[in-house]
């Protein structure tokens, strides 16, 4: 699967953009601090109209422009639904912050991540996660990670891959290290860790 569209992503939108605290609001904000350019940057909450001063559009399909990458901040039960949307965009890109898939050990969270990874293959979009970071691209300028980090310039050559998010938090507070890419792949069963080893190498 081409991962061009969510790791450098054109047009990107937030969906459950919010000023809150959680993985709405610090999404908005690492994208608002981190991101030169905005001009393709979209929020959407129905329940509201602007988001830091910035248009919030109730659905994806009242946003002006297609959408190559979609960070979904909502909970498990809305991602497959917000994945179709996303679909009529032309997105063929996703991050899923949510948890209670496979990581639970539950039946109901396994087959709910089946549900997810075939919903993505019958719509062509990568998904990275569920129940993951996110991701920052320091080279094409996408920023689509979900926990607060101190702000500093961190671009440079290591391309890092982690499971988890406060690992990718850990080391990039390292100030000996610049980084290309930091992505925290989750539960990494939609695309996996090798195939983000891979495009880091191509």
């Amino acid at each position: 699967m081409n991962l061009d569209k969510l790791l450098k992503a054109k047009s990107v939108a937030v969906v459950g953009a919010s000023e809150k605290s959680g993985f709405g609001g610090d999404t908005c904000r690492n994208i608002l601090e981190y991101k030169k350019d905005l001009s393709r940057v979209y929020f959407v909450n129905p329940g509201r109209t602007q988001v830091f001063q910035r248009p919030c559009y109730p659905r994806l399909a009242d946003v002006p422009d297609e959408i190559d990458l979609v960070i979904i901040c909502t909970p498990r039960e809305t991602v497959c639904g917000i994945l179709k949307e996303a679909s009529e965009k032309g997105c063929g890109g996703a991050v899923v912050f949510a948890s209670g898939y496979s990581e639970t050990g539950t039946e109901e969270g396994k087959k709910a991540e089946e549900e997810l990874i075939r919903t993505g293959k019958e719509l062509g979009i990568a998904i990275l996660g569920p129940n993951c970071g996110g991701f920052n691209n320091y080279i094409d300028d996408v920023i689509a990670f979900a926990f607060p980090v101190e702000k500093r310039e961190r671009k440079g050559h290591v391309g890092f891959l982690s499971q988890s998010g406060q690992f990718c938090i850990n080391f990039m507070d390292s100030r000996d290290i610049r980084f290309s890419y930091a992505i925290s792949v989750g539960n990494g069963k939609a695309v996996m860790l090798e195939d983000y080893l891979d495009y880091l190498i191509d």
